[in-house]
């Protein structure tokens, strides 16, 4: 019953941009556990690519050979201690990271009397400068790429006519 359960509330969950699997590391079964889950986001068939490992309750190992088990069995899990903080800075980045999908610098056209997409714009873009010309805003920011993907629902009022990576 209790994996029926976790089906259903991760069968809404299943659309997200990004999945926190969260394990007590310092359970004797934690391996185990964590192949439950994997299994079950396999069935639902999630991507793997957007679960994020995080390995918790560090502060509760004492044998520095599980840990160290652990690091080469999940080798891009994040280690932290919820009550030590530990581990906490590297989970805000990754999650950040993996959220935005990194910062990119753009020039795009506009249609400047699209409200909704010159809104969208200041809302999401960093803009460095901004000319018009006509109906036509040329546009250089900075923006995350998933962000940059939402442009696609404006269509033709907005074109991207250069890009180059940004810092993360």
């Amino acid at each position: 019953r209790l994996v029926a359960s976790f089906k259903a509330t991760l069968e809404e969950a299943i659309g997200a941009d990004l999945l926190i699997h969260v394990a007590d590391a310092s359970h004797d079964r934690v391996s185990p556990e964590i192949r439950a889950v994997e299994d079950v986001l396999d069935e639902l068939g999630c991507d793997r690519e957007r679960v994020t490992m995080v390995l918790n309750k560090i502060d509760k190992i004492v044998d520095p050979t599980i840990f160290t088990l652990l690091a080469s069995q999940y080798p891009d899990a994040i280690f932290v201690s919820a009550t030590t903080g530990k581990g906490a800075d590297e989970l805000v980045k990754r999650v950040a990271d993996r959220a935005g999908g990194g910062d990119v610098r753009v020039k795009i056209q506009a249609d400047c009397t699209n409200g909704k997409l010159m809104q969208y714009i200041a809302r999401h873009a960093r803009v460095d400068s901004q000319t018009y010309e006509g109906t036509t805003a040329e546009i250089e920011a900075t923006i995350t790429a998933n962000r940059l993907k939402g442009l696609n629902a404006f269509g033709n009022d907005v074109k991207v006519v250069a890009q180059t990576a940004g810092k993360k």
